[in-house]
């Protein structure tokens, strides 16, 4: 590739020297079929064509001395002694041996941490029960300490406003206030429950 540039620019260089302005014409003529204002000599353009043949042909034949060398060169290790390809022989061995090792390795590895995994799927599935466990111990002991405190009380107010107060448990008679004396109808109780914050 470097080679046809070189050839281009010598072709360029040469071309000023190869034309020449004719009388009365001027490159303002753009008239097809026309001079157009430049001209060879005659005998420059055959020289100028052999010249760029031999060129070429040069160029051809340093390509195929170079593809020579190319054949020769990948030949050449094929062709040494057994000294040279028995070190490249131990080389590779090495390396084959390093990598064989080195995989090895990594399958332990590979194991170790799927044990890992393992014990921490284990382990998460365990705090996972006793999270459940201590909200079910919790339930249950806020449920006792309910019973047990005496300021828990139930109220219970009916629609003709007769407020009913009394234990949780509903072992006590429950008192019985009248809010609203005007309504007379007998309604059914709504039963709220009210409880106090611990």
């Amino acid at each position: 590739m470097l080679t046809q540039i070189e050839f281009l620019q010598e072709h360029t260089k040469g071309i000023c020297g190869v034309f020449r302005v004719v009388e009365g014409s001027s490159s303002g003529y753009l008239r097809s079929g026309e001079n157009q204002g430049w001209n060879y000599y005659k005998g420059e353009e055959q020289r100028r064509y052999y010249q760029d043949w031999a060129k070429q042909s040069d160029y051809w034949k340093r390509e195929e001395d170079h593809e020579e060398d190319h054949t020769h060169s990948s030949e050449i290790p094929k062709s040494r002694g057994s000294a040279s390809s028995s070190r490249v022989n131990d080389l590779l061995s090495r390396i084959l041996d390093k990598v064989e090792g080195l995989d090895d390795l990594l399958k332990r590895i590979k194991t170790d941490f799927s044990s890992l995994n393992n014990k921490v799927n284990s382990h998460s599935d365990a705090i996972k029960i006793l999270e459940g466990q201590l909200s079910s111990l919790s339930t249950q002991l806020k449920l006792k300490m309910i019973m047990k405190n005496d300021d828990r009380e139930l109220a219970v107010v009916t629609r003709s406003g007769n407020v009913a107060i009394g234990d949780v448990t509903g072992n006590e008679e429950a008192q019985v206030h009248q809010e609203d004396k005007g309504m007379e109808e007998d309604e059914a109780p709504i039963h709220q429950s009210i409880t106090k914050g611990p």
